[in-house]
């Protein structure tokens, strides 16, 4: 049920079009949160209007397991003034209790810019590559995730 809750905010994340504002974020740190299935807080730098690059950091725990997860991406935002498509790829290192799980995601999704420094961002995985000893490849709607981003100029 939530990840049918968060598959339907991305997706009216990419209808919505509205044409409020023309984000320019070239050149700005910034920080952001995300939920979904990997859940985290993120930095990231614009390095110009459609290129971002940046690191998810997260922490979970259950029972006895204790998960973090370290996850750079590249992101490149099509064009738009308010509304922004993107497609990002995306390593990820899920640790705990000694073990590692490595995977490449393929992710597409939105960036609504509420104003020039806000965004809210949904975007699902459409293809994810286990590495190393997981060694699964997943195609389809994977991994639903909505979040908000600031941008410092």
């Amino acid at each position: 049920m939530k990840s049918l809750k968060l598959l339907f905010a991305v997706a009216t994340m990419l209808i919505i079009g509205a044409v409020t504002s023309n984000a320019q974020v070239g050149g700005a740190f910034g920080f952001g949160f995300n939920v979904g299935e990997y859940s985290g807080i993120q930095g990231h730098y614009s390095v110009n209007n459609d290129f971002e690059l940046g690191t998810q950091f997260g922490l979970s725990t259950g029972g006895s397991n204790t998960n973090f997860l370290l996850a750079p991406y590249a992101k490149f935002r099509f064009s738009g003034n308010s509304f922004k498509p993107y497609i990002m790829g995306q390593f990820s290192i899920i640790s705990n209790a000694g073990s590692s799980n490595n995977f490449l995601d393929a992710r597409f999704g939105g960036e609504y810019f509420a104003n020039p420094a806000v965004a809210i961002t949904g975007d699902v995985a459409f293809l994810t590559v286990g590495l190393g000893n997981n060694s699964t490849t997943l195609f389809g709607v994977l991994n639903p995730r909505v979040g908000v981003n600031w941008y410092f100029k």
